[in-house]
Order: C-alpha cells, then structure tokens, then sequence
C-alpha cells in the first residue's frame, strides 16, 4: 500500500491525499471489495485523525 498527502486549495481543504493498493491478495488470490460504507468508515478515520473532513469522490 501506498499513502500520500500533498498541499492543495480544493474544496476548503488544505491537504489532499491518495491510497493507492493492490487489490489481490498476495497469499490467496482475493480480490478486495469495497464500497460505500467502507468508504464512509475510512473517511470518518481520516476526520478523527486530522479533524478535517474528507470526503470520497462518488459522494455527492
């Protein structure tokens, strides 16, 4: 997994930040899923740990 955070003026935010993973397991071939909730779950952590809000781009 890959984490990074940048500087940047977007929608009141100072910071913008990227995950990028592999989507397969390594030791058994599974494909990870993921949708809104989980979304939703990481984004509040990331409220938690830096007090802003951040909010995933399918959310309207």
């Amino acid at each position: 997994m890959i984490t990074a955070v940048h500087k940047e003026d977007q929608g009141g935010s100072k910071y913008h930040g990227y995950i990028i993973m592999n989507s397969v397991n390594l030791n058994n071939g599974k494909l990870y899923h993921s949708g809104n909730s989980e979304l939703k779950k990481l984004a509040m952590h990331i409220y938690e740990v830096t007090g802003n809000y951040c909010k995933p781009e399918n959310e309207k």
